[in-house]
């Protein structure tokens, strides 16, 4: 049922709305006043301009808004609103006239089913890159830049029993050089896999220049490894899945209760990609 907009429902949401503009303001500045006093020597140690600052700032502004700013702002903004209703008997005699506490109750739950939208769209679409680009604006200026793009001796470990050993990673393409894969089989045989360089291509890894061992706990090592010019491998482990364990992996404790650095997709991603999905069934 769809209920018409009265002007009730205006007058309600106009004694909502000003004082929930009012707290969102004034809770904006207070927290990046109280982060800037507190933060300043900080960003004096990393050589940030004036400019670096305010950069920062307005790229950490929806990860301030989503997690501090907007719960508390609406929390307050009602409280205050219902508390003023309350002194001036408008609660009773809205009751008087007839109109009931859920229909009461409608323009405060719209006004949070579209704040709780609102939260939820800058968590999946503007707070995880933005805490990408907050990282690069303190390491702005540091005599010795790491190329955020660029990763080097990674080790990740799928549940399946894969390990992969990769001495660079290229974030943006998804190459990587001088590659090592380990894995169990079934029936005790074991796997492992080195390559000088290794893309993701078509829903498969291509690796090049391969040199390939295939071991049984119960055989002696064979004399030497299969050498393959370019093998293909269909493994459920994708460039998707080893940014999303980077992420992860990334995050301090303090961060990880603190902050959304991840959204909704790239949490379903990491879990779905850490599930056993298949077992390769034998070396091949």
């Amino acid at each position: 049922m769809i209920v018409p907009m009265r002007l009730l429902d205006r007058y309600l949401l106009r004694e909502l709305l000003v004082p929930l503009a009012y707290c969102l303001c004034g809770f904006l500045v207070f927290y990046v006043s109280f982060d800037l006093i507190f933060g300043i020597r900080g960003f004096q140690e990393k050589h940030l301009s004036f400019g670096d600052i305010a950069e920062y700032y307005v790229v950490t502004l929806p990860e301030l808004l989503v997690t501090v700013v907007i719960p508390v702002s609406l929390l307050l903004a009602l409280l205050y609103a219902l508390t003023n209703h309350s002194r001036h008997q408008e609660l009773t005699a809205m009751r008087a006239a007839g109109v009931g506490l859920w229909r009461l109750s409608v323009p405060y739950f719209a006004v949070g089913i579209f704040l709780g939208l609102v939260v939820l769209a800058m968590n999946e679409l503007l707070v995880p890159p933005a805490a990408d680009r907050a990282r690069e604006i303190l390491q702005r200026h540091n005599p010795n830049p790491k190329d955020p793009s660029m990763d080097f001796d990674l080790n990740v470990h799928n549940n399946q029993g894969r390990d992969w050993s990769i001495d660079k990673y290229n974030r943006a393409t998804g190459e990587m050089t001088a590659v090592g894969i380990t894995w169990d089989l079934p029936d005790g045989w074991e796997r492992v896999i080195h390559a000088q360089r290794g893309i993701y291509s078509n829903g498969q890894w291509v690796l090049f220049n391969v040199e390939e061992w295939v071991t049984h706990t119960n055989t002696p090592p064979p004399p030497g490894p299969k050498l393959q010019p370019l093998l293909k491998l269909d493994l459920p482990e994708t460039p998707a899945w080893i940014e999303s364990e980077l992420k992860v992996r990334a995050l301090t404790p303090a961060e990880a209760a603190r902050k959304p650095q991840l959204s909704i997709r790239e949490i379903l991603a990491y879990s779905a990609s850490i599930r056993t999905r298949r077992r390769p069934d034998g070396p091949r």
